[in-house]
Formats: structure tokens, sequence, C-alpha cells
């Protein structure tokens, strides 16, 4: 008698937490806290997410509007809405108007294509004249022309329509937006040390890397370490991405995947 039974309290005891304020409620949550007999908890509304598309050679069929899936799918997940708009012409009334209406309905907006100073490129100068300029463009490469800027209140980037650049440049500042969003936590792992990557001492890097046999075990190893770093073949197969500074002395982590990766 008394031998293989469970005591009262001896799976959770008092005071012990269950869920943190900021932590997505994952299944093994939810079956904890009904245990425990709490069948309601304050959560955040879902976060509506934009994508605009933009590009007069995506609507004559030149080339794939590949982009804007990539990033509908980077959105997607249990506590997100995502709506993908366009795509529209390359004229600032059109974007404008887009990017307005997506602004108006949605917590984030993000515009693919025209993030550049070109002749062609519209959609920075479109949404800088509607509100608040943040930043115009990042020191990282592959990404630098993403730009953030504030409309009526809420974030608008605008991101390269290429898609490799898109999702690697986009990706680290949705997380920590995110963090204040959601009081969510980024999924980051920092890097205390490095070995066997030349980069210039001024820029930063997005470095596509891979898990392969190393001497010691298995290691995660760079897919490119010197340009071309933006190539869709090497991010498509990368298992992470390296985020690092020119002196290599600031460097952390992000996997590869949906948003429901990148953060905690």
């Amino acid at each position: 008698m008394g031998e293989r039974c469970g005591e009262g309290g001896e799976d959770l005891r008092a005071g012990t937490v269950i869920v943190r304020a900021g932590e997505v409620l994952r299944p093994e949550s939810i079956g904890a806290l009904l245990s425990c007999g709490v069948r309601e908890v304050e959560a955040f509304s879902r976060i509506r997410v934009g994508v605009v598309s933009t590009g007069d050679e995506l609507l004559e069929g030149l080339i794939e509007n590949s982009t804007q899936p990539e990033i509908v799918s980077f959105f997607s997940s249990r506590f997100t809405e995502v709506e993908a708009i366009g795509p529209v012409r390359d004229r600032p009334s059109e974007i404008y108007e887009a990017v307005l209406g997506s602004v108006e309905r949605n917590n984030i907006t993000v515009v693919t294509g025209g993030s550049s100073v070109g002749e062609h490129d519209h959609s920075r100068v479109s949404v800088s004249s509607m509100g608040e300029e943040v930043f115009s463009g990042i020191g990282l490469k592959p990404g630098r022309t993403l730009s953030l800027y504030r409309v009526k209140g809420r974030p608008v980037f605008v991101i390269s329509g290429l898609p490799g650049a898109a999702i690697v440049s986009l990706r680290p500042f949705v997380a920590f937006l995110l963090q204040a969003l959601m009081k969510s936590k980024p999924r980051v792992l920092h890097v205390d040390r490095l070995a066997g990557l030349q980069i210039g001492p001024d820029e930063a890097w997005a470095v596509p890397l891979d898990l392969a046999w190393s001497g010691q075990g298995i290691a995660m190893m760079p897919m490119h370490n010197r340009g071309g770093t933006h190539r869709l073949s090497l991010v498509s197969r990368a298992m992470w991405t390296l985020y690092v500074d020119g002196s290599c002395s600031d460097a952390f982590l992000m996997e590869a995947g949906g948003i429901d990766r990148t953060i905690v």
C-alpha cells in the first residue's frame, strides 16, 4: 500500500509559475493551466499584418511575385492574421493608397519592392511622405535597403523585392518589434566566439549557416562567408542565419523558418 501513488501538489506546487507574461501559449501550457483549474487567461489579440507587393514587372508577368508569398508565409502563424495586398503598380499614388489602407486595417505593414533610390523605386518615397521616418537603410548585407517608418502610430517596413535579402533583413527587426507589441522574447542565440569569418571592418553580414560534421562533432558551418549571401539558393537551404558585425565582436544566431521560430 502507498506505492506508485502521486501526492497532491506533486506536479505543480503552490507558487509555481506555469506561464509567464509574454510567452506563447503552447499545448503543454494549456494542459498545465487547466490541471490547476485555470480556465481563462488574459492574452493579446492576434497581430494583423499587411504585406503590400509593388512592381510593374509583377503585373506584366515579367518576373514571378516570389517575395510577397515568402513574407506572407513568414508571418503566418497561430497568433497572426496576414493580408496579401497587390501587386500594385510603381505609381506613388497607388502605393500611397495601398499602404494607407493596410495601416488602417493592420498592426504591421510590410511593403516589398521599390526600397532603393532608383528612378522607378517609389515605395520608400511614398511611405516617407505619410509619416515619420524611424530609419532609412541599414548597414547589413544583404538587405541594406530596409527602412522603417511610423504611419498613424503603426510600423511600416519597406524591404527589398529580392526574396533572399527580404527575409534575412526583416527577421531580426520583426522579432524585436513583436517583443514590444506582445511582450514576447526574441529567439536569439548570442555567439561568443567566431573563427574563420572574413568580414570588412565597416560591414555587417547575414551569413547562412548549415550543420556539418567536424572533428569535434556537429558544427554550424557558413554556407558562404564572403559576398553572395543574398543568393536564394543558399538562404533557402540554410538552417540558421548568423548576424555579425565587421569586427566579429557582436554576433547572434536566428533559426530559419516562420515567425513562430523567431520568438519564444
